[in-house]
């Protein structure tokens, strides 16, 4: 009986030790850039408490529901498999990938390519009446989401979504040019026309 208990709690212990690593099998840190990027029409409206976003190909938008979703493309240059210890493994945050970009989001300005209001004409920076909605589904300006995003570790910088928060005063048909400023590079493209309702 003796011997039995020995070999079951030898079996137990095994298991174990196989569950401890295998679960570190995927505790990585993963260095990327953003290599390139594209621009999507966002519809947007307001739940109890944050805004509910997604795609659309709608050309004809309430401009209080008119956003844009910059879709990050990037390279994984690396992964490493991070060290553990038993008492690091047990806790769960400790296992998750973690994504290090390596050269950050300095400055994303949208540009009115027709005329907005008196004071913001054709090709003018609009940038401010834009409000950035970010993980978990938070809306704040474009800068402080910026600063998160570059931070975040625990998912890579994939999406932006820009929210338009102004109604435009003189021209209803928009197309709207982004351009992201990266620490190495700048990326820039322009969104399809829109129409805009008030």
């Amino acid at each position: 009986m003796k011997f039995l208990s020995k070999v079951l709690a030898l079996v137990l212990s095994y298991l174990v030790i196989l569950m401890i690593v295998d679960s570190c099998k995927a505790c990585k840190t993963y260095n990327y850039d953003i290599d390139k990027m594209s621009l999507k029409n966002l519809i947007y409206s307001y739940g109890t408490f944050t805004p509910n976003t997604k795609e659309t190909d709608t050309t004809v938008l309430k401009y209080s529901q008119f956003g844009i979703r910059i879709k990050f493309h990037d390279i994984i240059y690396s992964n490493i498999k991070r060290s553990y210890s038993l008492i690091n493994t047990a806790m769960a945050y400790d296992c998750w990938d973690q994504y290090n970009i390596q050269h950050e989001v300095d400055n994303i300005s949208i540009i009115s390519l027709n005329n907005f209001d008196l004071n913001h004409t054709a090709n003018t920076d609009i940038s401010e009446y834009f409000r950035a909605s970010f993980y978990p589904n938070q809306v704040s300006t474009i800068d402080s989401t910026i600063n998160y995003e570059n931070k975040d570790s625990f998912s890579r910088f994939d999406y932006f979504d820009l929210l338009l928060n102004k109604a435009p005063q003189l021209d209803s048909l928009f197309r709207f040019v982004v351009k992201v400023k990266l620490s190495n590079n700048e990326l820039v493209d322009t969104t399809e026309i829109i129409k805009l309702l008030k």
